[in-house]
């Protein structure tokens, strides 16, 4: 008997292995620092149009490092793909954040570890406060957000404050992830 139940559904891509910061938990900093070329991003762009990929995934590393980013999603959002960014969101052009609040088909998925110093401890000294004003101007141009925790050894008894803090944003999504056994 034929099935549909095989389709293609989500592509998930690490653009890079650069990184502007230097996260705790991340095995990315350990790794060699390595990129896709822009000629490969857009062979990957037009592999995921071709086969009809509903979702595409562009993560890192730091995947709005990358110049060719927009490029990539114009392809995608001009086929109407869901695209989700993982980002830490600490270093966003406003020229990118206007164009991520203009695209409804785009998710930033940013990374919040817990609050203020929590935050700061595992991902460095400032960055709470950094992602958190480039996350109130995504909000302010009406940019598609989900935030993810990691949880690790330095947070996991401050779950219940990072979701407290966040449950009153115009969120999609707050998902909690485990980097390793605490």
């Amino acid at each position: 008997m034929q099935s549909n139940f095989y389709e293609w559904e989500q592509l998930t891509v690490c653009l890079t292995s650069c990184c502007n910061l230097n996260c705790r938990m991340c095995p990315v900093v350990t790794r060699k620092k390595k990129s896709i070329t822009r000629e490969q991003a857009l062979q990957i762009t037009k592999f995921a149009i071709e086969k009809g990929f509903k979702r595409v995934v562009l993560g890192g590393g730091e995947p709005t490092l990358m110049s060719y980013l927009n490029e990539m999603l114009d392809q995608l959002t001009k086929h109407n793909i869901e695209i989700w960014i993982l980002t830490n969101a600490i270093e966003l052009h406003p020229s990118l954040i206007e164009y991520l609040g203009a695209h409804k088909n785009i998710v930033v998925n940013v990374s919040i570890d817990g609050v203020g110093e929590v935050h700061d401890f595992i991902r460095g000294e400032g960055t709470f406060r950094s992602t958190l004003e480039n996350l109130n101007k995504l909000i302010q141009v009406g940019a598609n957000i989900a935030i993810n925790t990691v949880i690790q050894k330095s947070n996991y008894d401050k779950s219940i404050e990072t979701y407290e803090y966040f449950k009153d944003y115009p969120l999609l999504w707050h998902g909690f992830s485990f980097s390793e056994p605490y």
